[in-house]
């Protein structure tokens, strides 16, 4: 779905800019397009998945929100990894198990690329 695509790139984006320039005004954004794209992905994936999936995966999103949003600006490298490996691993971990279920082909192995 071009617009997940679209909305995963923002949120390593998001934290790019925050390692650019370690400020307020990114760290702000950063945390909007996290909020922002986890309640969107949640509208997806509790209209396809089982109650064990789901509990599972809002799990996740509670969890990572929670550390997030604890954020001060400047934010410490660690911090900023730590939350890089996270979306990596719940992309390939947690989002994928429902791309089948989505109402329209995805292809595997999936391409990032863009055509």
């Amino acid at each position: 779905m071009p617009q997940i695509d679209d909305e995963h790139r923002g949120l390593f984006n998001g934290i790019l800019l925050i390692e650019r320039e370690n400020n307020e005004h990114n760290l702000k954004d950063a945390t909007i397009k996290y909020h922002d794209h986890f309640t969107f992905e949640e509208g997806l994936f509790k209209q396809t998945m089982s109650d064990d999936y789901i509990a599972d995966h809002l799990g996740k999103h509670t969890d990572f929100l929670a550390r997030f949003d604890a954020w001060t600006s400047p934010v410490p490298e660690s911090e900023l990894t730590w939350a890089k490996n996270w979306l990596v691993q719940h992309i390939k971990s947690t989002d994928f198990k429902y791309v089948d279920l989505l109402p329209h082909h995805v292809p595997k192995p999936y391409n990032w690329k863009t055509p």
